[in-house]
Parts: structure tokens; C-alpha cells; sequence
């Protein structure tokens, strides 16, 4: 039964049962409405079954009602993640080195962040280096850090990776392990160079793989 059936039903019993006490009680002289109206409804079958549907429909709609209006438990708090970095206090001379793949690879977003630099504050002299090579893995950079980030003495190093870690399917926990321990030690690398970093990491699972298969 739909529920626009069910309370139309509901209404219906009510308004049948307000109409027949009211006719009844309209009869009556005042003094004996009440104990008229006791004797009425205890001995009118269908008084009596239409008033227990109504009673019965209202206690339903209450307790429903009650129950849709309890507050919901409240959600855990989310996380607070300090920002990597409060301030860039960058000063002529400092370098800037990007870690990725082939995201990093086809200067496209570290032109955008070069072209900031260069417009915004064409007295600073800094040095940007690409190091991102197409098709790495954090497992990759790790084995050209030394070569490829470590010389540059850099003040900056930010890291886009994990786009090949993922392997392009559903998450695997074996898979995310051997990407987790690379990041963290690629982090302690650059933490040991004096340097800070800045992860801008997509996700590990690349959502179009699996509607491409």
C-alpha cells in the first residue's frame, strides 16, 4: 500500500468518525452528552473499529514522526591538516625543484607556476628545475633523487606522483604499501636536504581505467 493511500485512508476514518460524534452529540442535551457519548461508542461496532483504526493510524504517524525528527548522530570531526607551508619566503637566488611524471614532465603546470613568479615579482631571481620523467613511480624517483633534485640545493621541492603507483585499476593494498613507503621516503630525502615539500598528489585510483575497460 502506497503511502498517499494509506493516509488518505487515515483521513477518511477520522473525518467518519468526527462526523457520526458530532451528529450525535448535536442530538443530546448537554447535561447527558458525555455519558451518551461513552454509551455510544462503546456499543457502535463501527464507532468503535473506525475510532481504533484512526487511534491506531496517529500512534503509527507519531512514533514515525518521532523517529524521522531524532537528530542524527553527529559525524566524526574531519581531520585538521596543518597547511605544508604558512608562507613562501623565497629570496634571489633560491631554487625550486619539481618531482613527478609525465604530469610534471610536459611543463604545463610548473610554466604556470614559473609565469607567477616571473610576473609578480620580476626582481626575484629564482631557479626552476624540471624533474619529472614520464612514466615514474615514486620507486623512480627515488632512484634519480640524488642526481636529479638533491644538486640543485633547493628551498622548494614539490611532488606530483602516483598516477603510474596506482597501475590504473581498483585499489590494491599491496599496491598502495609499496606507493606509501616510497612517498615517505622520498619526504625524509628531502626533509634531510633542509628543503620543504609540497605533495600535490592525485589520487591513486585513476577512475577512468576501470569505465575504459
Amino acid at each position: 500500500m502506497s503511502l498517499a493511500f494509506f493516509w488518505r485512508a487515515v483521513l477518511r476514518a477520522a473525518s467518519e468518525t468526527c462526523a457520526q460524534i458530532c451528529e450525535c452529540a448535536e442530538t443530546l442535551p448537554f447535561s447527558s452528552k458525555t455519558r451518551e457519548l461513552q454509551r455510544f461508542t462503546r456499543h457502535t461496532p463501527r464507532m468503535k473499529h473506525l475510532l481504533t483504526s484512526s487511534v491506531t493510524a496517529l500512534a503509527l504517524f507519531t512514533a514515525s514522526t518521532f523517529a524521522q525528527d531524532k537528530p542524527a548522530a553527529a559525524a566524526p570531526a574531519a581531520p585538521e591538516f596543518k597547511p605544508l607551508v604558512e608562507k613562501l619566503d623565497l629570496k634571489d637566488g633560491d631554487s625550486i625543484v619539481f618531482l613527478g611524471d609525465s604530469i610534471t614532465h610536459q611543463c604545463l603546470y610548473t610554466q604556470y607556476v614559473e609565469d607567477y613568479f616571473y610576473t609578480r615579482y620580476p626582481k626575484l631571481h629564482l631557479n626552476f628545475h624540471n624533474a619529472g620523467v614520464g612514466g615514474d613511480r615514486a620507486a623512480d624517483a627515488l632512484t634519480r633523487f640524488d642526481e636529479d633534485v638533491a644538486p640543485y640545493k633547493t628551498k622548494l621541492v614539490t611532488i606530483m606522483l602516483c598516477m603510474n603507483d596506482g597501475t590504473y585499476r581498483v585499489f590494491d593494498k599491496s599496491v598502495f604499501d609499496t606507493y606509501q613507503a616510497g612517498m615517505t621516503t622520498i619526504l625524509d630525502k628531502i626533509a634531510a636536504l633542509g628543503a620543504t615539500a609540497i605533495p600535490m598528489t592525485p589520487t591513486m585510483f585513476d577512475a577512468r581505467a576501470k569505465r575504459m575497460k
